[in-house]
């Protein structure tokens, strides 16, 4: 894909070094799915989502998933890659605001 990083700024390079910072971060695995609609929508081709996950599955009492998503096309984002950086992005957003709460409540609770 070397024109679209002429395009957008944003290459799949992007996309894969944001994966690794997040998963780095916060300690888990991203995954991106691409799926057809379930139900076919005038406009939308695609149906994007961001996944975090942690822990190693449904029956663990310490698994987490968090997720970002949107239809594709859409006038948020030019091309399919700066969309998926996007998703990365509200991703990233959502898991610092969560640990932010978290160690907030757990401050709370060493302060009384």
């Amino acid at each position: 894909m070397p024109n679209e990083r002429a395009q957008s700024g944003i290459s799949c390079f992007d996309v894969s070094r944001l994966i690794r910072e997040i998963e780095r971060f916060y300690g888990g695995k991203v995954a991106v799915h691409i799926h057809v609609p379930v139900r076919e929508v005038s406009g939308v081709a695609l149906d994007v989502r961001a996944v975090f996950t942690r822990g190693g599955g449904t029956s663990d009492s310490g698994y987490y998933e968090r997720g970002s998503s949107s239809p594709w096309p859409t006038g948020k984002s030019t091309t399919l890659t700066g969309l998926i950086f996007r998703l990365l992005y509200e991703l990233e957003g959502k898991l610092s605001e969560e640990k932010a709460e978290a160690e907030r409540l757990t401050q709370l609770r060493f302060d009384d």
